[in-house]
């Protein structure tokens, strides 16, 4: 009897082997990216009660009075501190920026015309993103990096504005290169945001 034909009389093979094809599908292709590694070691953050802002220009931002409630996911490698993410180094990635914005009737997300905060950065690009279920807007600047003693470096701030209709949200980050990577990894976290 050759191998051929042995396998096509043991029913015990058959079975063995169509068990092993599914459980190939549902370990490798019928997986969704929240079962990954990647998006083992997150914690999700709740910021209950926080200030709700308003603006105009969306370089100025006032206090409405009122207070609202928000998520974010971060890796375990970033903490956040009141409205600060930091690194395990301590060092500051990004911010709050200021965070929750009630939008006036038919105004958007980064709707005005861009402030250079008196000649302090640059101007890099403004486009339209769509991150879950928001849409908004990213806002690229180029800045001297302040590290305590002299401006020698630039820091590249990511300005990132999203819209439910009623609230936006504004967060920003601080990569010290323009790398899409960091674009990337900014709407990871971002895709966790609910408010």
């Amino acid at each position: 009897m050759t191998f051929k034909e042995f396998v096509k009389e043991n029913i015990f093979l058959k079975l063995i082997f169509i068990t092993f094809i599914i459980f190939l599908f549902y370990t490798f292709i019928n997986k969704s990216p929240a079962d990954t590694n990647e998006y083992k070691d997150w914690t999700k953050y709740v910021h209950q009660n926080t200030r709700i802002f308003s603006t105009e220009d969306w370089f100025t931002y006032n206090e409405t009075g009122q207070i609202g409630n928000f998520s974010i996911g971060l890796p375990n490698n970033l903490k956040i501190d009141k409205n600060i993410f930091t690194d395990n180094s301590g060092q500051k990635i990004g911010e709050f920026s200021p965070g929750l914005v009630d939008l006036k009737p038919n105004q958007d997300c980064f709707d005005t015309e861009w402030n250079n905060e008196n000649g302090e950065s640059e101007f890099i690009s403004l486009k339209n993103i769509k991150i879950g279920m928001f849409k908004g807007k990213l806002l690229i600047e180029k800045s001297e990096a302040w590290d305590g003693t002299t401006n020698d470096e630039y820091w590249y701030p990511h300005f990132y504005c999203l819209s439910n209709g009623n609230q936006a949200f504004v967060v920003a980050f601080y990569p010290k290169i323009l790398d899409p990577k960091d674009q990337e990894f900014y709407g990871k976290i971002l895709e966790t945001l609910v408010f």
